[in-house]
């Protein structure tokens, strides 16, 4: 598997330190009397940058002695020069139980002595070049008692300049305790740790119009994380570790984050959410319908597995299409909406999730000078509920438009973006006017990153087509007054099909002014190791990020 995708640790904090940088080491005046032209050193391409970093783990209440724990530790140079002397160390507690690290490079192995609780690395590499990256996973069995105190540390004989990503970092993962769902029914700043086991009941519900903040917060649920079903609100959501659990009643999902309609504002930010039936979902609904000018922003937030899966009731889930479905982050019909989506990470299992769009736009659009701005954004695997019955499947990486009703959208952009492993459609402009789709990464191989074999027949990396005005929607297919000013261009995209050929983009609506330069510079088809490769650029990507993703309180 690619890496590791959620970790089922009760509460956590993380540290991190940064070494001071080394020695500015002196290099004269640089003069050099008399010296040609020839005997002039090619200036050399910059400090190494190397960094260790636990992930935030995620906030499960687990029994004593009887679950497994993952916590991802992300290793990697992220600066433009070479690494030399490359060493990792990694302690845990002693007399830890199924103690494993996953996710090494060939050749590669890592030992725990149960009496010290040293790990001892051995066929790491020792040079690191640029940007290179390593996502471990380490694994334990929690132990009947205390806390689990995890330190690690990296270093090089190379010069680090400034050395802005930290050598050394802590761990500490302890237990939590619960309470009950909670109402909120004034505004305020609230913080605290909620569950709820019914499907029908949300871990935390708004139920006034007062501006309400939620920072810092542990959150398990079945029914959804937190609810805002209706009135005209402010609502701040950071810092929130959330985990729904199977309910195992037939016909029944696992809820969504969070659930926000009618709102004036909403933003979402820092978070870390695994396992939902959704993401964010924010709608228009009622008597709000005439609503304009609501305000979303969501970023810096780490997902894992979206899960739109409804349960068999047999210990399973309902594997059909039609009963299935969830957004990461699903706006639904906001006009003239102020929205921002960015430097969020999303990574889906194959077998374990179901969006449809991950990140859709149904019958929202922005304004002109002010459009929706999807940007810096790694979505990993689009898949149908059962991967090899994709006859169907329709979602899309992102959604641009999707306005069945027909009627004024648009101004919506998607830049910046790194789509990897889809079973369809990678970003798809499918009606209104104004959308933009341009300097994306789309990335798609044989299989899932982890070797699912991905059965649907088509896929598109990059789409374009007025769809609710073609007869496949209508017969006779109609005029649109309101397709216009769409185009795609400067993607990279490089897609296999699931007869495992290059698949082409649905460019079906353009001209040549609208698409162009949609290329595969790479000048092969997609594989296992590009996709890896992808993540690692993300990786760097997000190491440079405005701010960190992810819990920071």
């Amino acid at each position: 598997m690619l890496l590791a995708t959620s970790a089922t640790s009760c509460g956590s904090s993380a540290t991190t330190d940064a070494n001071e940088a080394g020695s500015d080491g002196g290099i004269g005046d640089g003069s050099s009397a008399g010296a040609r032209p020839n005997d002039v050193k090619p200036a050399a391409p910059g400090p190494a940058d190397i960094g260790v970093t636990f992930a935030n783990s995620s906030p499960y209440s687990v029994p004593k002695g009887t679950t497994i724990v993952s916590v991802p530790l992300l290793l990697q140079n992220a600066g433009p020069g070479t690494a030399q002397g490359v060493k990792v160390s990694l302690s845990l507690p002693s007399e830890l139980a199924h103690v494993a690290i996953s996710g090494l490079p060939s050749g590669a192995s890592a030992d725990y002595d149960r009496v010290s609780g040293a790990v001892t690395f051995a066929g790491l590499p020792a040079l690191w070049k640029a940007l290179q990256s390593y996502q471990l996973t380490v694994q334990y069995l929690t132990p009947t008692a205390g806390a689990v105190n995890l330190r690690a540390a990296i270093s090089t004989t190379s010069e680090q300049g400034s050395n802005q990503l930290p050598d050394k970092a802590s761990l500490a993962v302890g237990e939590l305790s619960y309470d009950a769902p909670i109402v909120i029914t004034k505004g305020g700043t609230y913080s605290g740790n909620w569950k709820s086991t019914s499907a029908t009941t949300a871990a935390v519900t708004i139920a006034t119009t007062e501006p309400v903040v939620i920072d810092g917060a542990n959150i398990v649920s079945s029914g959804g994380a937190i609810n805002a079903p209706s009135g005209d609100y402010r609502l701040s959501v950071r810092n929130v570790n959330a985990s729904a659990f199977y309910t195992n009643s037939e016909g029944i999902g696992k809820g969504y984050f969070l659930n926000a309609g009618n709102f004036t504002e909403v933003l979402v930010e820092h978070c870390w959410l695994e396992n939902f039936g959704g993401g964010v979902r924010v709608l228009d609904f009622g008597d709000g319908l005439s609503k304009i000018g609501q305000k979303l922003t969501v970023r810096y937030v780490e997902m894992r597995n979206i899960d739109g899966r409804k349960s068999d009731g047999v210990d399973g889930y309902d594997t059909s299409l039609e009963n299935s479905g969830a957004n990461a982050v699903g706006l639904n019909t906001l006009s003239q909406a102020i929205v921002e989506i960015a430097w969020n990470e999303m990574l889906n299992e194959a077998g374990k999730s179901r969006t449809e769009d991950a990140i859709s736009t149904y019958q929202s659009g922005g304004v002109a000078g002010t459009p929706i701005r999807i940007h810096d954004n790694f979505l990993l695997g689009s898949y149908p509920p059962d991967p090899a019955v994709a006859v169907g499947f329709t979602g899309c990486m992102i959604q641009m438009g999707d306005n069945p009703g027909m009627t004024d959208m648009g101004f919506t952009e998607a830049y910046d973006n790194q789509v990897v492993a889809i079973d369809n459609c990678g970003i798809s402009i499918s009606s209104g006017h104004d959308m933009h789709i341009y300097n994306n990464r789309v990335i798609s191989g044989p299989t899932s990153p982890e070797g699912v074999p991905l059965n649907g027949l088509y896929r598109s990396g990059v789409s374009i087509w007025n769809y609710y005005h073609h007869p496949n929607w209508m017969e006779p297919a109609t005029a649109d007054p309101f397709w216009y000013n769409n185009d795609v261009h400067d993607n990279v995209v490089n897609v296999l099909d699931g007869n495992q050929k290059p698949s082409g983009n649905m460019l079906v609506d353009y001209d040549a002014t609208t698409t162009k330069d949609n290329t595969n510079p790479s000048g092969h088809p997609a594989t296992v190791a590009d996709m890896l490769d992808e993540y690692n650029r993300w990786l760097v990507k997000r190491a440079m990020s405005p701010e960190p993703l992810g819990p920071i309180k």
